[in-house]
């Protein structure tokens, strides 16, 4: 049936309209199975410049301007966190990153153990002449 104005669907307002084994046989029926490369293509173009409400944004788990928060509260296991590290080091961050990221930690607040962890870190860490020179000129300017 086409869609008419004002036309009512007969589920309208109803619950539990299907009992649970309908359900689980439709859940069987479907479980495992993938999608063909035609369908994903014309699932990927319908859904082109497609924008999505704040309210579904923070039930599929985006967070502030689309960063991904699932994250938030996970423990990563100590292997996971060292290929994370691995990958990381010796990365160039350019100027422009570099800039950003500065302006996004203005004015955030460590907490006293925070704190007291970066003090521990770099206990015993002796600084060249040069870099004390620049750290003088930089304290100066502000």
């Amino acid at each position: 049936m086409k869609f008419q104005k004002g036309h009512i669907p007969w589920h309208k307002g109803k619950t539990n309209v299907y009992s649970k084994e309908v359900l689980e046989n439709w859940s069987k029926k479907h479980k495992g199975k993938k999608h063909s490369k035609k369908w994903k293509k014309q699932m990927s173009e319908r859904m082109q410049g497609h924008k999505v409400s704040k309210k579904t944004r923070r039930k599929i788990g985006l967070g502030n301007k689309g960063k991904i928060s699932w994250l938030k509260g996970k423990k990563l296991s100590e292997e996971h966190k060292k290929k994370l590290s691995e990958a990381h080091k010796g990365k160039i961050i350019s100027e422009e990153t570099r800039k950003k990221l500065s302006i996004a930690n203005i004015g955030k607040r460590r907490s006293e153990k925070t704190i007291q962890k970066w003090r521990e870190a770099h206990k015993g860490y002796k600084h060249t002449e040069e870099t004390k020179r620049k750290i003088i000129a930089t304290n100066r300017r502000n």
